[in-house]
């Protein structure tokens, strides 16, 4: 039996994306159009990738890009992603049973950081009637986005955003002496707050490290933060790094993964091996922060003196918070769970627009 064809467009195809393509690629005959060429995946991948191949145009925020029309006319199903800062999409969205017969899915947060009575609030209500299936990233940002905007909950669902971690393994119960962060070191993490917070500890008691694992325009910034606080012999700063082999040394050794401001799917990548999360309530956090139950899988805090408790408490209760935290990547957020959940989305489509 034939695969159907399925598009996804997307701005870029990041390195963590492919194994939950290589995984949709199973079910249909799947081809990612994208506009930039950073991280282009090998050859050897069960999926298409198509690179946009004209100028892209913009103008302020917005982006023109002529000629998505001709090339999602092509395929019996094309999922778009949700962002209404990219025009073509945006038609391609408004007029796609009138242009081709695809049938056409949305992708993505869902209101994302808008004011839920802004006029882009009210685009994307406009342009979510017009799809026939939505996909949200989490439970809250569909239950926000339905709320909001009054759209049919039976054409709304949800492919909890994942990572693949080829060697996850729970590393709860090992020796720990050190905290982690692992990411850009930009300023929206609040990584100053994180430093103040550890120069707090009693290192005398039990040595304790703090390993920053990432660059970023803030990382000189915060060299200077470790000397005014007289903490440089116990914070140690590692060039970015995508290799997972490397990064588990550093989760091993680790209480728990620590960021203040946004978090995204670093989130994930700690609970996959075993590591709770400590950050404080932000509203530039990704929607994975939903997956950060406090006090289970590890600690969402209100303010400054909340997060130096956190991590002083962390050191006692690492073992089971990471064990819930291991437990819940392994049940709820493997490539399969976010797999499924296009699934249903594609098979709603299927059985109400033929």
């Amino acid at each position: 039996m034939n695969k159907q064809s399925l598009l996804i467009i997307q701005g870029k195809i990041p390195a963590y994306r492919v194994p939950f393509f290589e995984s949709l690629s199973k079910y249909y005959e799947l081809s990612v159009l994208h506009f930039f060429s950073e991280n282009e995946p090998t050859e050897s991948q069960s999926f298409k990738t198509i690179l946009y191949n004209k100028p892209i145009k913009r103008i302020g925020s917005f982006y023109y890009t002529p000629g998505i029309f001709e090339i999602s006319k092509k395929f019996e199903y094309v999922i778009v992603m949700f962002d209404i800062w990219w025009i073509h999409l945006l038609f391609l969205t408004l007029s796609h049973k009138k242009k081709q017969g695809s049938k056409l899915l949305l992708w993505g947060h869902g209101l994302g950081r808008t004011n839920n009575y802004s006029i882009a609030t009210l685009i994307r209500k406009i342009v979510a009637k017009k799809a026939d299936a939505i996909l949200f990233y989490s439970t809250e940002g569909k239950k926000i986005f339905c709320s909001t905007t009054g759209i049919d909950k039976k054409k709304c669902f949800v492919a909890p955003n994942s990572i693949y971690i080829s060697n996850s393994k729970n590393t709860s119960g090992f020796q720990k002496n050190s905290f982690l962060f692992v990411g850009r070191i930009q300023k929206r993490k609040k990584l100053n707050l994180l430093l103040e917070a550890f120069s707090t500890m009693n290192f005398t008691e039990k040595p304790i490290m703090l390993n920053i694992i990432g660059d970023g325009e803030e990382k000189k910034q915060l060299i200077d933060e470790v000397e005014k606080l007289q903490i440089s012999k116990q914070v140690k700063f590692i060039n970015s790094t995508t290799d997972n082999n490397d990064l588990l040394n550093y989760f091993e050794g680790a209480y728990a993964y620590v960021s203040p401001g946004a978090v995204g799917l670093g989130l994930l990548h700690s609970y996959a091996y075993g590591v709770p999360v400590i950050s404080m309530k932000d509203d530039k956090h990704g929607p994975e922060i939903s997956d950060l139950i406090n006090n289970k899988t590890g600690y969402l805090t209100n303010n400054f003196d909340e997060l130096c408790n956190a991590m002083q408490n962390i050191v006692n209760t690492h073992i089971e918070l990471g064990n819930n935290a291991y437990k819940f990547y392994t049940e709820k957020r493997q490539i399969e769970s976010m797999t499924n959940g296009f699934l249903e989305a594609l098979n709603y489509v299927n059985e109400n627009f033929n």
